[in-house]
């Protein structure tokens, strides 16, 4: 009985560091010309990140690539549960591999979703 409470008290402390790690969004808007003929398409990647986020290891997104010379009107950059659960799991992986490196994130991703305008011939 007092293994079942102590693994119900862990389970509940790891789901409740879980939910108080908190997600972190951004959002970017440019005004396009709302017109009828106008759809949007969305691109979606992930943005690599090591050292706590200060060395970027991919490139930066290429909104006039991705959106293909046609205006973007929404970016979406965001650190969210998939993000965070990857970010735990190599964190926790290269702690086992190189004791001590728990105080820097060595891998963190980023979700960039772009929506892209573009005029329907």
């Amino acid at each position: 009985m007092n293994n079942i409470i102590l693994i119900i008290k862990k389970f509940s402390a790891l789901l409740a560091i879980l939910l108080i790690t908190g997600c972190s969004t951004m959002h970017f808007t440019q005004l396009t010309p709302e017109l009828e003929n106008v759809k949007t398409r969305t691109h979606s990647q992930w943005h690599d990140t090591t050292l706590n986020g200060m060395v970027e290891i991919s490139y930066p997104v290429n909104l006039y690539e991705n959106c293909q010379g046609q205006p973007w009107k929404k970016v979406t950059v965001e650190f969210g549960l998939k993000a965070g659960l990857t970010t735990l799991a190599v964190n926790t992986l290269m702690d086992v591999i190189i004791p001590g490196s728990s105080l820097v994130n060595m891998y963190a991703p980023w979700d960039v979703e772009a929506q892209c305008a573009y005029l329907d011939n």
